[in-house]
């Protein structure tokens, strides 16, 4: 920003330049203009005094980033402000928006967020949700007892939590692995909507609330977990035509479903997965565009019949994918890496294994960086070798090692192969014998 003798920059025209850097997401122009706003008021011109507003927008800017140091440098900004308040400069005060942007900056590290909760003075709703959802993206049991810790303690402190908070605590015990994290999810959405239905309508229930305990059910692997799932989503479309437009489930729903089918491994699995696809498609023909089957639904089919041990599943799984792929859906690098599973299981199908893989390499070396081959792809075909009747299985997995190793050594580092790999090519030798 340019100055002239008759005319500089105050306080409002440097905070508007720094909203707007940071409404793009531009951190180090946010940065560099409030560091010019300080050094113009520094020598004289007293109109630039930095305000609050200005170093809450660059703190703002510094959590959309997503930069590994984004907390040092926000909790630097944050004690320049109480240098400055202690100063004498009473708007730099660090307020309660200051540290709640100062949570986001520490959104990667949930202890470091959760210690800026405690040292700030008023906290709302926004302050722990932010702490809760950066346990729920953090994982793990003690993760989710955190965030349930926190969800109860503001209640106690009469801070309301609203239907994001209950999202984040829900998702915090669908990814802490334990086999009691869906009843614990389901018994949230459960005080949600009894609270929800004595008046509290912050707390209404929607697709996202309820596709978020599907997936803790889908990632439980309790016995009856894919079952409880398909409920769930029965309630779901039961309550949406009796006209509750917020439960419409949409494709990631289907999808969380489908996975908790194929994460069963139970008898039919398979096949209970397709017939959640072939729904999909029945509503998306009929006009319903939110649950379009993609490449991640059509992936989690493919892997519901690997799973299901059932002889003929590999089979299904390749009809489903020309299936589909007729229908405009196609099948990623994930999706082919589950066909190759689904295979590797037939003792008579380590060659049509090798010509999935080699498929996907052709498709990468045709341009489809997408379709890069990984260590899952080379390993199970390798595997579905070891599983072969043929006499030369042990020559054909070292071959997929010595291939797999040029790859990586070309500069495919998702080809590396680990000890799995290895391990694998083992098996296939001491199986010759």
């Amino acid at each position: 920003m340019e100055s002239h003798d008759e005319l500089k920059p105050n306080d409002i025209s440097y905070t508007t330049v720094i909203d707007a850097y940071s409404k793009r997401g531009d951190v180090h122009n946010a940065l560099r203009v409030l560091s010019m706003m300080e050094l113009s008021f520094n020598k004289g011109n007293l109109d630039a005094k930095p305000t609050r507003r200005a170093y809450t927008s660059a703190l703002n800017a510094l959590a959309k980033s997503g930069r590994g140091d984004a907390g040092v440098r926000a909790e630097a900004l944050v004690q320049t402000m109480q240098m400055m308040h202690k100063a004498g400069n009473s708007d730099l005060k660090p307020d309660t928006y200051v540290f709640n942007a100062l949570i986001q900056c520490h959104k990667s590290s949930a202890t470091r967020a959760e210690k800026v909760l405690y040292k700030m003075g008023k906290r709302d709703v926004v302050s722990y949700s932010s702490v809760i959802n950066a346990y729920s993206q953090q994982g793990g049991i003690e993760a989710a007892k955190r965030a349930q810790f926190l969800l109860e303690e503001m209640e106690k402190e009469d801070v309301e939590p609203n239907a994001l908070t209950y999202n984040s605590a829900i998702t915090a015990w669908s990814r802490s692995g334990t086999r009691d994290s869906a009843k614990k999810a389901e018994e949230l959405l459960s005080k949600m909507e009894r609270l929800y239905e004595a008046g509290n309508a912050d707390l209404k229930p929607t697709v996202m609330i309820y596709t978020s305990v599907i997936s803790a059910w889908a990632n439980s692997r309790e016995p009856g977990a894919a079952l409880r799932a398909e409920v769930l989503l029965k309630v779901m479309r039961v309550m949406h035509k009796r006209g509750n437009k917020a439960m419409k489930p949409n494709a990631r729903t289907f999808t969380s479903v489908i996975n908790a089918w194929s994460k069963s491994g139970e008898k039919g699995s398979g096949d209970r997965a397709e017939a959640l696809l072939n729904q999909m498609i029945e509503l998306f023909e009929a006009g319903d565009y939110d649950v379009k089957p993609n490449a991640q639904t059509l992936t989690a089919v493919v892997d519901a019949h690997a799973r299901s041990g059932e002889r003929d599943a590999a089979t299904k799984a390749d009809i489903l994918l020309k299936r589909m792929e007729e229908v405009g859906v196609k099948p990623n690098l994930q999706t082919y890496n589950a066909l190759i599973a689904a295979w590797s299981k037939n003792p008579g199908a380590a060659r049509k294994a090798e010509s999935i893989l080699r498929k996907i390499e052709e498709t990468y070396y045709n341009g489809d960086i997408s379709m890069r081959p990984s260590v899952v792809s080379y390993t199970s075909t390798i595997n579905a070798w070891v599983r072969s009747l043929d006499s030369d299985k042990a020559v054909r997995a070292q071959k997929i090692l010595e291939r797999m190793k040029q790859v990586h050594k070309d500069g495919n580092t998702d080809a590396k192969p680990n000890t799995v790999t290895y391990t694998s090519v083992i098996n296939a030798c001491a199986k010759c014998r």
